[in-house]
């Protein structure tokens, strides 16, 4: 029987946080861009998201912005990319009466 072999792991380094950074709003400027340019051909819905208040404060943990880069294929050789994470939740609670199915709230 083989060893499993472990994941691959890619450091990223935090420089910044949050958007109030002017590199990280011309990084988002240009992110929102091209993302609209590419998908201009696709039929859109507006989301609307809950305000911050919905959101419960003690699963949250904020971890601001990135940027990384990251090998692709050729013809590129690095590609660089931003990491835009602005929260991470916890998982919910599981409901020990029924495994595999989490908590009513």
């Amino acid at each position: 029987m083989s060893t499993p072999t472990p994941p691959t792991v890619t450091a990223v380094t935090i420089c910044r946080r949050r958007w109030q950074d002017s590199d990280a709003a011309r990084l988002r400027a240009a992110m929102t861009s091209e993302l609209r340019d590419r998908y201009a051909d696709r039929p859109t819905d507006p989301v609307h998201l809950p305000p911050a208040e919905a959101v419960d404060a003690a699963p949250v943990a904020w971890t601001g912005v990135a940027t990384a880069r990251i090998p692709v294929f050729p013809p590129y050789d690095v590609l660089p990319w931003s990491l835009c994470l602005a929260r991470t939740l916890a998982p919910p609670p599981v409901d020990p009466h029924q495994p595999g199915r989490t908590a009513p709230a």
